[in-house]
């Protein structure tokens, strides 16, 4: 009983300030690092979050929720929404996703493409475990069957999934299954209205002797998915194999999938990233120095042939083991940024690489370091955010617990937010297992596992493209600006104080905060005739992204 008064306590503070924080302010984002932004606080454990971005400047997280057990074994599926300003957008400490009574685990988060997202868990329902997903709108509405549809539901095991996009507001979910004994790899694809569009049960990826496992997946770009998994079919050891699966459920290259790499010794842990030319960057932790583990790449493309040297390119073989591999497109010429965990040094650091799309190095050999603090460093997740730029985000241990940290890498300066990255939360207690995606204008939303109070609850966090802080604007500004006319159907002229600073932008969004028009503003007037009807939001930035001033525009004929 004395832990959940601790806990309403912690509860009715937090809401406090989330009063007097609202009735001061436009932007949520808490710019102070042990303080951050609540996403759920609920009793018991939250733990184990996924991010993914709302498509309008925020962010959805997910994440695996023990409110309604005391003894948090049986988990449910939680979800909650962080608007570009930073404020909540869903229910109070987030939606409920799965309240089955079982245990609901591994969930997975990708945007739908429509301003929500689709979610996949494990679920032991059936009393073993299935694959079931839910979608749900920029409302927080959930749009399939209550707690979820069933993906896939067998007398055997299905685990480990794994989701992306099918480019047309559904999804492409991958899984582990014992259907045959040992674990082999299927596939389904979930539209966009929660029916299923291939086979019950799934498309076999790889059912070809041994274990397969691991599986992870990435867009073709046409509607299907590409594969890649660990592969023990050789009965020794596991290598790394993929497979294409089309649209239509269709396997496009040879049966079982192709070799990536069958080295002497374990291959395992692929990572996997579009090229954006129908084919994909294949990454692992490769044990042929049969010493320890170093990290390995190839690219593949949409036929299924290799296209670098057999068995992939050296990407970092320093010594000590390198594992906990992350990769991300750059968004601009097609090369891949990689990022792992390194035991070169008496305590494990962050690294990185950059190989453009020949497959050759670019950064220094081996890889650079991203923060040279001194303790530990763990969990590394990378998100690209355009530019040829991506942002980086890891645990550290330098302050005793473990903290967040970020740093942007590039092909200019490779590390740009300093030697030692920016920190993201240093809160009381342990601050694990961050994971970030895009808030679409060059800098990165955070969402991580925090022991702040009594248990783990989610919090998250903004940095902007130059690696600083969301400010918080004062609600007074917005008496700064004037629009007139307005209502408008053609032109509009803005008149505000900001206007005379330098680099000032403007952006109009609709009332869902979906960008509309964003542009360097030269002059004081703006054509909206291509606009439709309705009423939008103007905003004023500043160079370094500060919201200034904003007012509600009104478009008629």
């Amino acid at each position: 009983m004395f832990v959940i008064i601790m806990k309403q306590k912690s509860l009715i503070l937090i809401a406090l300030a989330s009063v007097i924080c609202a009735t001061k302010s436009h932007a949520q984002w808490n710019s102070n690092t042990s303080i951050n932004n609540p996403i759920s606080t609920e009793i018991n454990h939250q733990q184990v979050p996924r991010v993914t971005s709302d498509s309008y400047g925020g962010a959805i997280i997910t994440w695996i929720d023990f409110r309604t057990d005391i003894t948090n074994v049986i988990g449910d599926i939680y979800a909650q929404r962080i608007k570009a300003d930073g404020s909540i957008a869903w229910t109070s400490n987030g939606i409920s996703i799965c309240a089955n009574a079982a245990d609901q685990t591994e969930a997975f988060i990708v945007e739908d493409g429509n301003g929500g997202a689709i979610i996949s868990w494990q679920d032991i329902r059936n009393g073993n475990r299935d694959i079931y997903a839910q979608r749900i709108d920029s409302n927080g509405t959930a749009l399939w069957t209550t707690n979820g549809v069933a993906v896939v539901t067998k007398a055997s095991e299905q685990r480990s999934p794994k989701i992306i996009s099918d480019g047309a507001n559904g999804a492409i979910i991958a899984w582990e299954d014992s259907i045959n004994g040992n674990s082999d790899i299927f596939v389904q694809r979930v539209l966009a209205n929660g029916t299923l569009a291939w086979f019950s049960g799934g498309i076999p990826v790889c059912i070809s002797a041994g274990t397969q496992m691991n599986a992870r997946l990435t867009t073709d770009g046409s509607n299907g998915a590409i594969l890649t998994w660990q592969d023990k079919r050789n009965g020794n050891d596991y290598d790394i194999y993929a497979q294409r699966i089309t649209s239509a459920g269709a396997a496009s290259w040879a049966t079982n999938g192709v070799v990536i790499c069958n080295k002497v010794n374990t291959q395992n842990n692929p990572k996997i990233e579009s090229d954006h030319a129908g084919g994909a960057y294949i990454m692992w932790a490769d044990k042929r120095g049969a010493i320890d583990y170093d990290v390995y790449a190839q690219r593949i493309n949409s036929a299924g042939v290799v296209q670098w040297v057999a068995n992939g390119i050296s990407v970092c073989s320093a010594t000590g083991s390198q594992s906990a591999i992350d990769a991300t497109t750059d968004g601009v010429s097609n090369g891949i940024f990689i990022v792992w965990k390194d035991g070169r040094t008496i305590n494990e650091h962050v690294f990185g690489q950059y190989l453009n799309s020949s497959g050759a190095i670019t950064f220094t050999s081996n890889g650079i370091m991203l923060s040279n603090n001194a303790l530990t460093q763990l969990n590394p997740n990378i998100v690209g955010v355009g530019n040829n730029e991506a942002v980086v985000t890891w645990q550290d241990s330098s302050s005793g617990n473990w903290d967040i940290y970020a740093q942007k890498i590039n092909l200019q300066t490779m590390v740009a937010w300093g030697n030692a990255g920016v920190l993201i939360s240093d809160a009381t207690g342990n601050q694990l297992s961050p994971k970030n995606c895009s808030n679409g204008n060059g800098g990165s939303i955070f969402a991580f596992q925090d022991k702040r109070g009594v248990d783990n609850d989610i919090y998250a966090s903004q940095i902007k493209s130059n690696g600083t802080f969301m400010n918080i604007m004062n609600r007074s500004s917005n008496k700064n600006i004037q629009l007139f006319p307005n209502p408008t159907s053609s032109e509009v002229f803005i008149q505000s104080k900001e206007l005379m600073l330098k680099n000032t932008s403007v952006v109009i969004t609709d009332m869902l905060g979906k960008t509309i028009l964003s542009l360097n503003l030269n002059e004081n007037k703006i054509d909206i005739s291509n606009l439709e009807n309705g009423i939008y939001m103007v905003s004023l930035y500043s160079a370094d992204q500060d919201l200034l001033s904003q007012q509600k525009l009104t478009k008629n004929e």
